[in-house]
């Protein structure tokens, strides 16, 4: 449990760096794009049902416990989904990227609070649900100044794509981070 709790926060790094595109760069590409501003609210109205419906899905299954196959799968239908948001040229396939980043939002979350505090002590479980929060926290920042900058220097779409590379990136990382603390600590 200690080690998923790690390897779920630097998983909330990837993510919220994608997450954050949706919260404040989004409405360029919609206009980019040509998507009105009330179809715009209903794209991020779906989004925000996705992610919620990805917790009660969480919630009522145990498929995912202590399973790192299934938080990457998660990640890679999130890259996917950054990579379909940043060709979207309506609000269909916008609607499909933003589906697949939202199921990692809510995974991300959902999961991270469980090993937070399943992986701590009664003691430290606040602590560990403050780091937890950092992590999104520090994702959403990260990803906003280094979207924001991108997207001002180039266009609307790259964020997305770098979005989509530093999601994979930080997959890596918990791949090498779970083969020391999970596989090294089995022998």
């Amino acid at each position: 449990a200690v080690a998923f709790k790690r390897l779920s926060w630097i998983a909330n790094l990837g993510g919220m760096f994608g997450g954050s595109m949706v919260f404040h760069l989004l409405p360029d590409l919609a206009v980019a794009i040509g998507i009105m501003a009330r179809d715009h609210g209903k794209l991020l109205a779906s989004w925000r049902v996705v992610i919620i419906a990805t917790y009660l899905v969480m919630h009522r299954f145990r498929f995912w416990h202590y399973r790192l196959r299934t938080s990457l799968a998660s990640q890679i239908l999130a890259a996917l989904g950054l990579v379909v948001i940043s060709q979207a040229e309506s609000a269909g396939s916008l609607l499909l990227g933003l589906t697949l980043l939202g199921q990692l939002v809510g995974y991300n979350y959902f999961s991270g609070l469980f090993y937070s505090t399943a992986g701590s002590s009664h003691e430290s479980r606040s602590l560990a649900a403050g780091i937890h929060e950092s992590t999104l926290a520090i994702g959403m920042a990260v990803g906003t100044v280094a979207g924001g900058a991108l997207g001002s220097i180039y266009n609307v779409r790259v964020p997305y794509l770098l979005a989509a590379v530093i999601l994979m990136l930080m997959a890596a990382i918990q791949v090498v981070a779970w083969y020391r603390w999970v596989k090294v600590g089995k022998r």
